[in-house]
């Protein structure tokens, strides 16, 4: 029996076939830490975004407390009807 000599064109192809998977995984990976890097950014702007909504949702539950005080009917009535407790006094500058 003859033996076959290993020819260098089967090494060629795997060498070849090495690089072009790792071209293709390189130029994936880019790919992908692009994408990333516009991700992180959209997290962070989403974030902010909860953040500055939280703030208003208790700007507006404050005011609505306010609103449903005594505190509030009291200014409310003296501002906008001018009325006064029996016992008040108002002095007013003339003008």
């Amino acid at each position: 029996m003859k033996r076959r000599k290993k020819t260098r064109s089967g090494m060629g192809f795997v060498f070849l076939a090495v690089a072009v998977m790792l071209v293709v995984f390189t130029a994936k990976k880019m790919d992908l830490d692009a994408k990333l890097g516009t991700l992180m950014k959209e997290k962070a702007k989403c974030e902010q975004e909860v953040k500055n909504l939280t703030d208003e949702e208790n700007k507006i539950e404050d005011y609505r407390n306010y609103v449903n005080s005594d505190e509030y009917i009291e200014d409310i009535a003296r501002k906008k009807l001018g009325l006064v407790y029996p016992d008040e006094y108002v002095f007013e500058a003339e003008e």
